[in-house]
């Protein structure tokens, strides 16, 4: 286990700096490395932002007083800290100190889920370690989502197995959809009627994404556990699993996440609908797995996405999508760019 102290900071005064101005500095504690890309806030009066690939962000036009510094990462033990800035600039020098979460034993658990919420840290330290940086994926992806809005292509292949007799169920499209425009998530309520393309009323499906891994919306209606130890593509992850609470009647959903067992990154990620018989009579199943890939170092985001609906009845059906993704566009300035 690696051990650790309390994070550096460093304060002092820089003449090369715009007056009433903050320029924050985040490196590894230990190594000295800069930590791209981590997100750091000053409030009152500022979102939350990345860092850039040299760990480095600057604050400028700010008002004399007290601030509280917030810096965080992927891996890292969170700074929380007050600095006050006055007439001249200042330099922030930040050492995060890399977490060293200990391996929870894996509780074999029924799928009833009768006390959802985030893990309770007194009873369940390491998994609610786990669970925070499971949160912190995806609260960086909500981040880079909604601050940093982008139009991003998807190739979408869509077939039905087994195929028809004659012809072929193959379609394949491009879809672009903004970062920005996603609906949050709310419980046990996945199915809503829109109209269609044919301009009357159908049932849409509309699963979570990631976004809502960092949503307390989701956290309160479901348990999580910690599964184990699994190997993706030749690297070692933790998998956690989360229940829909046994009060949603309505289709929800339950699934699993891995996150790598050195980074914490998230790497794949799982979602499977419950109660399917409530949207469709003849629905048994329906999953979609989520794969992550890193747009930019320590930052995630999804590429491949595939799902797998089965229906049952005189002729049993299994309906298959895939998603990948094909290119980023940013709206505005890309992260780490002044």
């Amino acid at each position: 286990m690696r051990r650790f102290t309390a994070p550096a900071l460093i304060l002092s005064s820089s003449a090369a700096l715009t007056a009433q101005a903050v320029r924050v500095d985040v490196r590894n504690a230990v190594t000295n490395l800069p930590v791209p890309y981590s997100t750091i806030a000053l409030f009152p009066g500022d979102a939350v932002r990345f860092t850039n690939d040299s760990g480095a962000f600057s604050f400028a036009e700010l008002s004399s007083g007290p601030y509280r510094l917030v810096v965080r990462s992927i891996g890292y033990v969170p700074y929380d800290t007050t600095i006050t800035v006055a007439a001249q600039p200042i330099a922030v020098h930040v050492g995060l100190q890399e977490l060293a979460i200990e391996l929870p034993p894996v509780t074999v658990v029924g799928r009833t889920c009768l006390n959802p919420g985030p893990p309770i840290r007194d009873s369940e330290p390491q998994l609610a370690a786990i669970f925070d940086q499971l949160r912190e994926n995806a609260a960086r992806y909500r981040l880079l989502s909604d601050q940093y809005p982008f139009l991003y292509a998807l190739e979408r292949r869509v077939w039905d197995d087994p195929a028809p007799k004659h012809g072929d169920t193959l379609v394949v499209d491009t879809l672009e959809l903004r970062s920005d425009v996603h609906r949050p998530y709310k419980p046990g309520n996945l199915v809503s009627m829109q109209p269609g393309t044919r301009g009357r009323m159908e049932r849409i499906l509309r699963l979570p994404t990631v976004i809502d891994l960092a949503d307390p919306a989701f956290h309160t209606a479901h348990c999580f556990t910690f599964a184990g130890v699994d190997t993706i593509d030749g690297s070692q992850t933790w998998r956690v699993d989360f229940y829909a609470a046994e009060r949603l009647h309505a289709p929800d959903v339950a699934g699993s996440a891995w996150l790598d067992a050195d980074t914490y990154q998230l790497r794949q990620l799982t979602f499977r609908l419950t109660r399917p018989e409530r949207v469709l009579p003849s629905m048994q199943d329906l999953e979609a797995t989520v794969v992550f890939g890193d747009l930019l170092p320590s930052v995630s985001v999804p590429v491949h996405i595939a799902s797998k609906s089965e229906v049952k009845g005189r002729r049993p059906l299994v309906g298959h999508e895939t998603q990948r993704l094909l290119r980023v566009n940013f709206l505005k300035t890309p992260p780490g760019r002044p």
